[in-house]
């Protein structure tokens, strides 16, 4: 009992404002440099430090399981560039204001009429993305659009931490409801309200159940496509691509065709598989812009 007291002690008064200041000075750094050179910056630290990071065979494995007959300097491609990715990504987290406001035109948005237009009329519209490119600057950009959305979150397990970004973003992302039963309760709450809800449905689930994802098995959620059935509300795919430096292009689709039985169940996770299907597209696209780190696949693969 005491080693555990202390080791909360030590989490609360030291490691957590440890981790927060550091933080700080990393977001302020780029929040004080103009956005271009900020996302330049992210993006060189990201592919000189990444790719020597143990983390980075998770990515490699992934690429091996999914490119099995891809030459290993192309999978370095890869590897590379998602750190690029991933580096300006963090750096741009403080210009996100910047970044989503229209009159910067740094995101083309393609299909807006297909959530726009629901949502004029007070109808739900459930958006289904990835951990693509930035994927921050979707929420925030549907902002920006008139189209305040609810998504589901996770806080950061440093709660000083989570303060700071916060404070750092530059912009109010939209609502947010927890993961979990409370989370699910206040989604449907929202739904009934005609709100826009907002998921990334690509990263591993055990909950859900076994769909197939680049051509492997992989535990998906199937929770979005209930709901959509049970509302009667469109799910659109949405993808997000990195144009070059801090420029995007958002695209969002009309919901999949998929064969409705009209077992609830059975409906859901066709339709999910049917969106996993267009995801499984744009990562084979556009590799690159995918966060390759996931353990998304089983266990068995792994070892």
């Amino acid at each position: 009992m005491a080693v555990r007291n202390r080791d909360k002690f030590l989490t609360k008064y030291l490691r957590y404002p440890l981790e927060a200041a550091l933080a700080f000075l990393f977001l302020g750094l780029f929040k004080i440099l103009p956005l271009d050179r900020a996302s330049a910056l992210g993006g060189w630290l990201g592919r000189s430090v990444g790719p020597r990071l143990a983390l980075s065979k998770r990515a490699y494995r992934n690429l091996e399981l999914v490119f099995p007959e891809m030459p290993q300097a192309r999978r370095r491609e890869i590897v590379r560039a998602m750190w690029d990715n991933l580096g300006r990504t963090a750096a741009e987290y403080p210009h996100l204001d910047r970044i989503s406001d229209p009159a910067e035109g740094r995101v083309e948005i393609l299909g807006a009429e297909l959530v726009k237009g629901p949502a004029a009329e007070g109808r739900p519209v459930i958006v289904a993305g990835m951990h693509q490119a930035n994927f921050e600057v979707s929420v925030v950009t549907a902002g920006a659009q008139g189209i305040p959305m609810v998504g589901i979150s996770r806080g950061a397990n440093n709660p000083l931490v989570q303060k700071v970004a916060e404070r750092m973003r530059g912009v109010t992302p939209g609502k947010r409801v927890p993961k979990g039963a409370q989370g699910a309760r206040a989604l449907m709450a929202e739904l009934q309200k005609g709100s826009v809800i907002g998921v990334l449905n690509d990263q591993k689930f055990n909950e859900g159940f076994e769909a197939r994802f680049l051509g492997l098995p992989a535990m998906t959620a199937d929770g979005p496509a209930q709901l959509a059935l049970r509302f009667k509300c469109p799910i659109v795919p949405s993808r997000l691509e990195r144009l070059g430096g801090a420029r995007f292009r958002m695209t969002i689709e009309p919901q999949p065709d998929f064969e409705a039985t009209g077992n609830k169940r059975a409906d859901a996770q066709a339709l999910t598989q049917a969106i996993n299907d267009r995801f499984e597209a744009w990562v084979r696209e556009r590799p690159e812009d995918w966060l390759w780190l996931h353990r998304r696949f089983p266990k068995r693969f792994y070892r």
